[in-house]
């Protein structure tokens, strides 16, 4: 077998009970002892939670807004994988140990697997949560893309590790709380995927202030363009492609893709992809933890109200009951409460809450997550 094909699709190693690639785990006293720098701001994320996105707008509120130099090397040489060891191929320590400060450093790791020196040398970062449903979609098609994973399986199978924690880098619950339980001991920002989806502008004036930093207007405006979806997946420079077909093969699937989980009735005809059992697993592992639950889970709650769509003129989005508010206060907190499984599907009672109480008390909706490839 060729050696370098056999580095590919090995099983996950576990250390310190944190499921890492097969590489990682035999050079993990390299990442372990990684000197960081005063300066350094390191991106931590989940996998698939927005990682190439903010390591894209903060190269760019480093360089103020010039995108020619952005455009010097790929962002995975611009903001080097920390951990990513890879014999002959890849060693993001050696190569943070060769740029200059400040350093834009990346990781994935769980909040008690991060070098310490990140810890003593009190350095500034910056955390991403993304909800974990689009996660869970998104990792499945990077699994069968990036071939350092290993095989995926099917989707049930997949999701079934996903939710058990036997991922590479573990599970999402415990990744987004562990680093959410930090925040305010460290000078940590985090930063919800949802909310720079839903204003850019706002999340990167958080960035700057995080950074002591002033941009002009215009500077952040350019910003918030070349850190779009649409720009960015067509940049060679942020979209991948310049990775070899070896490591990754984009005719499974692209780096870059639309994920979005949305709500149905069951008798939608769109095309649909199950998430079985999934909502009862969020509310026992979301319970603990209200105010991330109301956070990371807020844009899939109201998915559920603006979305549903009609299939038999009792209610439609657009057609709202009169004594109904269209975006219930208490929902995003009340939903995954109201959830009780009836035969393929689920019921949605109404809440407690009497300002959103609907004219039909109950509709049968199936939780189902809509793929959209741009």
């Amino acid at each position: 077998m060729d050696k370098k094909l056999d580095i590919f699709r090995r099983e996950l190693v576990d250390v310190q009970g944190v499921p890492l690639f097969w590489s990682i785990a035999e050079e993990w006293s390299q990442v372990e002892s990684f000197e960081a720098r005063p300066d350094d701001l390191l991106i931590s994320t989940y996998p698939k939670s927005g990682t190439t996105w903010i390591s894209e707008i903060l190269d760019l509120i480093y360089n103020n807004g010039d995108v020619e130099k952005c455009k010097q090397n790929a962002i995975y040489k611009r903001v080097p994988f920390m951990e990513m060891i890879i014999p002959g191929l890849d060693n993001g320590v050696e190569d943070l140990k060769k740029k200059q400060s400040p350093r834009l450093v990346k990781t994935h790791l769980p909040v008690q697997l991060l070098p310490s020196s990140f810890w003593k040398n009190n350095c500034k970062m910056v955390y991403v949560a993304r909800n974990a449903k689009d996660v869970a979609v998104s990792y499945y098609y990077f699994y069968q893309m990036a071939k350092l994973h290993p095989e995926p399986g099917t989707w049930e199978e997949f999701l079934d590790k996903f939710m058990t924690g036997k991922v590479s880098f573990g599970a999402w619950y415990d990744h987004v709380k562990g680093w959410w339980e930090k925040r305010n001991d460290y000078r940590i920002l985090y930063l919800f995927y949802e909310d720079m989806k839903e204003d850019p502008k706002r999340e990167i004036q958080k960035l700057l202030k995080f950074l002591d930093k002033d941009l002009p207007e215009e500077t952040v405006d350019k910003i918030i363009y070349y850190s779009s979806f649409d720009v960015m997946k067509q940049n060679p420079f942020t979209n991948y492609t310049t990775v070899a077909g070896v490591r990754m093969d984009h005719s499974i699937s692209p780096f870059m893709r639309k994920v979005a989980v949305l709500f149905y009735i069951l008798t939608s005809n769109k095309r649909e992809f199950l998430l079985p059992g999934f909502d009862v697993f969020m509310f026992q592992i979301l319970g603990p933890c209200k105010t991330l639950e109301a956070r990371c889970e807020a844009a899939v709650a109201s998915a559920l109200w603006s979305l549903v769509v009609d299939c038999g003129g009792s209610f439609t989005a657009n057609n709202t009951p009169k004594n109904a508010s269209m975006k219930p206060d208490s929902i995003s907190m009340q939903w995954e409460r109201n959830w009780e499984k009836k035969r393929n599907g689920f019921i949605l009672s109404p809440s407690s809450n009497e300002k959103w109480k609907p004219q039909t008390e109950v509709w049968t909706v199936e939780a189902a997550a809509h793929l959209s490839q741009a």
